[in-house]
Formats: structure tokens, C-alpha cells, sequence
């Protein structure tokens, strides 16, 4: 049986948790730590379910990894992870139609093996390419 939710690992770290579109919740599961700079959970609620109003307080927060979220709305891709330091593969994963992957670290690319709309989180600013990125990998 294939695993519908799964994390990659790599030096012991968490650096990425894919999620199946087949993935069962029964009522409210997240799949980043409270600690982690991104909170990414699925809701499973019935009809007529409530979740009280609700304002989040002001918290400052040093950021110091950009974490992503994909959810590919039709299509498919492959989604690979790099080591940072070295720029070798560490892992690829296929993302189809209604799976959705969390970024958590260490490098990636996304490779569009089909015609693919691609939903994407990530916290911001965006600064540009020239202070966010450093590119890494295969050319």
C-alpha cells in the first residue's frame, strides 16, 4: 500500500512532507511542528462546523528558512531536493493532480512533466532573486 503522507529526510532533518491527495484526516491534522516558521495543516470538518472568529496576535519572528508550500491544482511535476552545500540530488518525488508537498529545506527545483497549474506558499517579503537566491544543482 502506498503511503499517502510522508516526510524526506536528510541528515536527520526534516527537509520535506509530501502529502497524497488521497491523504484521510479526520478532523484537523498538521504536518509542521509549532516551532517550524510555516504552520501547514488540512482541515476535515463536517456541514455546519464553526471555528470561532478569530484575530492571530502580533508576534515579531526572526525567519531564517524560507519554507514552501506546492499543491498542484491539475497536472503533474517532479519536485527534487539538493543538498545545499554540495548540490547533489538528495531526492525526487512526483506530485500529481491534488498532492501537495511542504519545502522545509536544503535545495529544490520543480521540473512540469505535464501541463500543470501549480498553487505556491511561501512567507515573504520576496526581496528579489539577487538577496533570496542562490542557485545550485545541475545546470
Amino acid at each position: 500500500m502506498k503511503r499517502t503522507f510522508f516526510p524526506i529526510i536528510y541528515k536527520n532533518k526534516t527537509i520535506a512532507v509530501v502529502i497524497r491527495s488521497n491523504h484521510h484526516v479526520d478532523n484537523l491534522q498538521f504536518f509542521t511542528k509549532d516551532e517550524d516558521p510555516l504552520q501547514v495543516g488540512i482541515h476535515s470538518k463536517k456541514a455546519h462546523m464553526l471555528v470561532k472568529p478569530h484575530v492571530h496576535k502580533s508576534n515579531p519572528q526572526v525567519i531564517k528558512e524560507t519554507y514552501e508550500v506546492f499543491y498542484v491544482v491539475k497536472g503533474a511535476l517532479k519536485l527534487t531536493m539538493y543538498s545545499k552545500e554540495t548540490g547533489r540530488k538528495i531526492k525526487s518525488v512526483i506530485l500529481r493532480q491534488g498532492d501537495s508537498a511542504i519545502h522545509m529545506g536544503e535545495g529544490h527545483g520543480v521540473e512540469f512533466i505535464e501541463d500543470t497549474v501549480l498553487f505556491e506558499v511561501k512567507q515573504g517579503p520576496f526581496l528579489g532573486v539577487q538577496t533570496s537566491k542562490i542557485y545550485i544543482g545541475p545546470k
